[in-house]
């Protein structure tokens, strides 16, 4: 038998969450949603599916702000709506008139009646309809009386963080020590010494000796004296020779 635990029920965990809700908050939380639903039951359902899309996913900084930005919108559509409603019931200059005709067309299409009274049955699906743009303002508000956000932990800069950092400078190198003379061990006077080899001449070195000597005697001999020209022949008469 495996000791893992299974995944809970979405009905079973919201059960958890508003049973460990503190008293206040679970009453605030109840009445807002009992006036909200008196006017608009819609509103208060997909307002708690908004806040579970945005709390639930990791890019929730993104989607709180694409519904606050919402809500402004939404926030200025209603303005525009109650003062034209405050201009039909003071029947100020033509918008009785085109009150009167959109509701005519409602009837032709659609059920009910336009308008938007919390005593009038008949107007159900109209507010609905009408009061939808204010489901953002709704998420808000729930997400302000009961939190669902997990925020991430988030570190904080201190100014020695953002501080540059020192260069950091190498130890300088120690100076070597000076390297003792290594001590020559003393010869022991109760040894007899090995007589040396003497070196036999090679026969490079004999090459390289006669060379030498050679060399020297050449340079201490006495210069030869210089070969003198031979005397020059007597003429020879041939008119002697033919008598």
């Amino acid at each position: 038998m495996s000791m893992t635990s299974q995944p809970k029920h979405p009905l079973l965990k919201a059960w958890q969450h508003f049973a460990a809700m503190s008293p206040q908050t679970l009453t605030l939380l109840l009445l807002l949603i009992l006036v909200v639903g008196v006017i608009d039951p819609l509103i208060p359902i997909l307002a708690y599916g908004l806040q579970f899309w945005a709390a639930g996913s990791w890019m929730w900084q993104d989607r709180w702000a694409s519904l606050t930005a919402t809500t402004k919108k939404g926030g200025m559509y209603l303005t525009c709506l109650l003062i034209y409603v405050l201009l039909n019931q003071t029947h100020l200059w033509i918008i009785p008139e085109i009150t009167a005709n959109l509701q005519t067309i409602w009837h032709v299409h659609l059920p009910g009646v336009l308008s938007l009274s919390p005593l009038d049955g008949q107007a159900l699906i109209a507010r609905s309809l009408l009061l939808l743009p204010l489901t953002p303002a709704m998420a808000l508000l729930y997400e302000r009386i009961d939190p669902r956000t997990h925020h991430p932990l988030t570190r904080i800069l201190t100014p020695a963080d953002l501080a540059e950092p020192e260069p950091v400078v190498p130890p300088e190198p120690e100076p070597a020590a000076p390297l003792e003379p290594e001590s020559k061990p003393e010869p022991a006077t109760n040894t007899p010494r090995t007589p040396k080899k003497r070196k036999t001449p090679t026969r490079t070195t004999r090459r390289a000796k006669e060379t030498k000597s050679l060399q020297i005697t050449i340079e201490n001999s006495p210069e030869a004296p210089e070969p003198s020209e031979p005397p020059p022949a007597p003429e020879i008469n041939w008119n002697d020779l033919a008598e």
